[in-house]
């Protein structure tokens, strides 16, 4: 919130949005893209070292083995049950937006999802739960999945098609 109205973040105002201010030199990663752009947040906590982002069990070398939802910053509370972190080829899962056509591809055989535990993927929650999903039944395209799994309680976006 820029509460001194000089259009750009100061110490002391409050600030939730994780970079996507659009403000010039915040250092946010969000210079009015309106999207997360910058390195992957948990190399943060990882001391600039991308290796636990790779599972041993990658048969593509040379790609990350983890993404992280595009819109966890968005999260809170009521989101236990929210996917965080699942196997995908791809550091950002895209996956909540307006219409499926701007959504990461899901099913083809292009799709960035890591399918590798017998045809299932880990799923990382927001409440710190681990499971082995089938990815159909976490298919962000669906209505009922995309509420339940992917969108969180704050972000207002609804799937094309889906009430």
């Amino acid at each position: 919130m820029d509460a001194n109205g000089n259009d750009k973040w100061d110490p002391g105002e409050s600030y939730d949005d994780a970079g996507l201010d659009g403000n010039d030199g915040t250092q946010d990663y969000g210079e009015g893209n309106g999207r997360w752009d910058g390195p992957t947040p948990l190399l943060a906590y990882l001391d600039g070292a991308a290796s636990p982002l790779w599972c041993p069990g990658n048969v593509e070398p040379g790609t990350v083995s983890y993404g992280m939802h595009h819109k966890v910053h968005r999260m809170q509370s009521g989101d236990s049950r929210k996917i965080v972190m699942l196997d995908y080829f791809k550091p950002e899962v895209k996956v909540v937006e307006l219409n499926v056509a701007a959504q990461d591809d899901w099913d083809s055989p292009q799709a960035k999802k890591a399918v590798r535990h017998r045809g299932r993927l880990n799923v990382l929650y927001y409440d710190g739960t681990v499971e082995t999903r089938d990815p159909a039944d976490i298919k962000p395209s669906l209505c009922q999945p995309f509420k339940d799994y992917w969108r969180p309680f704050r972000d207002s976006t609804e799937l094309a098609g889906c009430s």
